[in-house]
C-alpha cells in the first residue's frame, strides 16, 4: 500500500485505509501478521509515521517503522540507494564464486569465467541493474 503524505491528514488517511485493509481481511478470513508489516518513508518527510494495526486478539499494534525492505525477493531502502542490496547481492555472488573455486581444483582462468558466468547470470543482471547499465 502507498500514499504520499504532505501533512496531518493524510497520516490520518493512510490509517483510515489499514484499517480498512484490516476489515477486509477479516471478512474474507485472510489476517494480516501486524508483526511481518512495516511503514518505510520514501523521500525526505519529517512526519513520523505511527500507524497501527488490529491483531487477531483485538489487541492494537504499532506498524514497525524500516529504512530496508525485501518484497518480492527486491531489497528496497528509504534511499533508493540500492548501496545495500547491491552489497547484498555481490556477497551472495563471491559466496557462490568461493563454492566453485574449492569445488573445481584445477581451472584456468578461461574455464573458471565461463563456470561463473553461467552459475552467476541472474546475480549479474541484477548488479548491472542496479548500478544503472
Amino acid at each position: 500500500m502507498y500514499r504520499g503524505i504532505q501533512g496531518i491528514t493524510d497520516c490520518q488517511q493512510l490509517q483510515t485505509d489499514i484499517n480498512n485493509m484490516v476489515t477486509w481481511s477479516k471478512n474474507w478470513y485472510l489476517m494480516f501478521n501486524p508483526k511481518k508489516c512495516k511503514v518505510m518513508s520514501l523521500g525526505r518527510s519529517h512526519i513520523p509515521a505511527n500507524n497501527t494495526m488490529l491483531q487477531c486478539d483485538g489487541n492494537i499494534l504499532k506498524i514497525e517503522s524500516s529504512n530496508l525492505v525485501k518484497d518480492l525477493g527486491i531489497m528496497t531502502d528509504s534511499g533508493l540507494k540500492f548501496a545495500e542490496p547491491m552489497h547484498m547481492v555481490s556477497n551472495k555472488a563471491n559466496g557462490i564464486i568461493e563454492v566453485i573455486r574449492r569445488t573445481f581444483t584445477c581451472l584456468d582462468l578461461k574455464c573458471l569465467r565461463k563456470v561463473t558466468e553461467t552459475e552467476i547470470s541472474g546475480l549479474t543482471f541484477w548488479l548491472r541493474f542496479a548500478s544503472g547499465f
